[in-house]
């Protein structure tokens, strides 16, 4: 197996997406890399159907071995009908994401919580950011409540170490609040998030503050707990969740089903604070610095994509239908995309009913192939 990597930046070093997917992505990494699967972390708003979704499944109508595998989006907090394109197109795989385990978090040592007086919890990621934890680590500092936009009312905490707790409102947006919060030299928010009122992501980099969410009915005990004199916060700190939060859907995730009613995402993979690399910042070294955690359906996509390869391997080395490696086997030696996708798709596991996003479940085992 061979890997490629095409580079779509654009002349101000923005991704710059081809107006002609058909002849320039798709056409171009079949010819110049004899690609039949391509992994995309990428997408537009939500929208309808449109000419980006057409291209993608008109090249794979005409190349049925190619399969595309594309992120869902994470625009889960507009609700159902928030699939990016062309990430709702007929002929791909689309991918939404799953929460991944804390537990496995804390074994590496990485923060994922916060303790409030005596009693923690875990934070989730904010999509976009890196990492929750703030750039100096928090002991037993003063907890704020910000009812809404006016800087007056985080006078008591500017410069100074504190963690500030913020309710969703329809006044102003994360990325205002996360800019005031920079100017105050506020180390640390929490939003509320989840059930229809996820913050959006916000576009500017913050390298210097610490930010996450707690599910709505989870904030509303912690915000009784904030508005008391004297509570105190730790954060970060190595904690575990009382849920399984495997089968967990982020609320970032992007919703089905399309607005022309079909079912998507497909299915779900680990996509929340995920292991991923890290540039070093130099242009000249051409190197990754470190891994990082990254939350999104972009961290969910190649963990899928990487499933689809075995799943294509699987056929190719003749494993099928024996369970064994038969070199000389001619049985679907070649699949089509369209049966390496029925075979993850149908080879999921079931998720939480209530967080039935219109999919087929989480890619763990999958239950159509021995084995894997």
């Amino acid at each position: 197996a061979r890997v490629a990597f095409f580079d779509y930046d654009g002349p101000r070093h923005s991704f710059d997406v081809p107006e002609d997917l058909y002849h320039d992505y798709y056409r171009k990494s079949r010819r110049m890399a004899n690609a039949t699967m391509t992994s995309n972390s990428w997408g537009t708003d939500p929208v309808g159907y449109d000419g980006m979704s057409h291209e993608l499944d008109s090249f794979v109508y005409d190349n049925p071995d190619f399969l595309a595998v594309m992120a869902a989006g994470n625009y889960g907090s507009r609700g159902h009908y928030s699939l990016s394109s062309p990430g709702n197109a007929k002929n791909c795989l689309t991918i939404g994401a799953t929460k991944s385990s804390p537990e496995a978090f804390s074994s590496w040592g990485n923060p994922t919580g916060i303790r409030i007086n005596d009693k923690s919890y875990v934070i989730d990621n904010l999509p976009g950011f890196r990492h929750f934890a703030a750039s100096r680590r928090l002991k037993n500092v003063p907890a704020k409540v910000w009812k809404d936009c006016s800087l007056k009312d985080l006078t008591p905490c500017s410069h100074i170490d504190c963690v500030l707790f913020v309710k969703h409102n329809d006044s102003c947006t994360a990325q205002e609040i996360l800019d005031k919060a920079k100017f105050l030299d506020i180390p640390m928010v929490i939003f509320e998030g989840f059930k229809g009122v996820l913050v959006e992501a916000p576009w500017k980099v913050y390298l210097d503050i610490g930010a996450g969410m707690l599910p709505s009915e989870i904030f509303d005990d912690v915000w009784k707990e904030a508005e008391k004199k004297g509570t105190n916060v730790t954060a970060p700190v190595v904690t575990t969740s009382p849920r399984k939060v495997e089968t967990v859907v982020p609320g970032f995730s992007s919703k089905g089903p399309t607005r022309d009613g079909r079912n998507k995402p497909d299915v779900l993979a680990p996509g929340d604070k995920t292991q991923s690399v890290h540039s070093d910042g130099s242009i000249t070294s051409m190197n990754c610095g470190e891994v990082q955690l990254m939350t999104g359906t972009s961290m969910a996509t190649p963990i899928a994509a990487g499933g689809a390869a075995l799943v294509r391997q699987y056929f190719r080395e003749g494993w099928y239908p024996s369970g064994k490696k038969d070199i000389n086997s001619t049985l679907n030696r070649h699949p089509s995309a369209a049966l390496i996708k029925a075979v993850i798709i149908n080879g999921a596991e079931s998720v939480d009913p209530d967080f039935s996003y219109n999919i087929k479940g989480k890619i763990e085992h999958l239950t159509t192939i021995p084995s894997t």
